[in-house]
């Protein structure tokens, strides 16, 4: 039959191999949603696209720690659109927590908006954050999650 030492080697390889493919899932390829934001308090979040759907790289708030290693079991990316209106967002749970980032874009009133968001619910808990001036989306170049 095998060796010990060649199915130990074999062993090796796939155990190096699995180790690989999953630190390459968790590898943030392409920077979809980057926000961050210290009003009214801290929060940082990097969503990335992974390769079916989206991967969460990074989300920071006083009071709440990620575990990247645990990612949503969804994310549900949707769109909104009138005229001289355009939303797009992404939304997912963690835990308990209701996330959802959102890119805002408005030419109302010969008014031009723009506005980044994270907003996270948590029970009758909601808190609202707009992202910094150096947050930034590619949501818009993402279709639509079909449910």
């Amino acid at each position: 039959m095998f060796s010990s030492q060649f199915l130990n080697k074999v062993l090796v390889a796939l155990v190096s191999i699995f180790s690989m493919s999953c630190s390459v899932a968790e590898e943030c390829k392409k920077e979809v949603f980057v926000c961050s934001s210290t009003e009214p308090e801290l929060v940082a979040l990097k969503l990335c696209a992974g390769i079916n759907d989206f991967h969460l790289a990074e989300l920071v708030t006083e009071g709440y720690s990620f575990d990247a290693s645990s990612q949503p079991d969804a994310f549900i990316k949707s769109s909104y659109h009138r005229a001289m209106v355009d939303e797009h967002s992404v939304e997912f749970k963690l835990d308990n927590i209701k996330v959802i980032v959102s890119d805002y874009h408005s030419e109302e009133l010969d008014d031009v908006t723009g506005e980044l968001s994270v907003t996270l619910l948590e029970g009758e808990k909601k808190r609202y954050f707009e992202c910094d001036a150096d947050s930034f989306s590619h949501l818009p170049d993402y279709a639509n999650t079909t449910q």
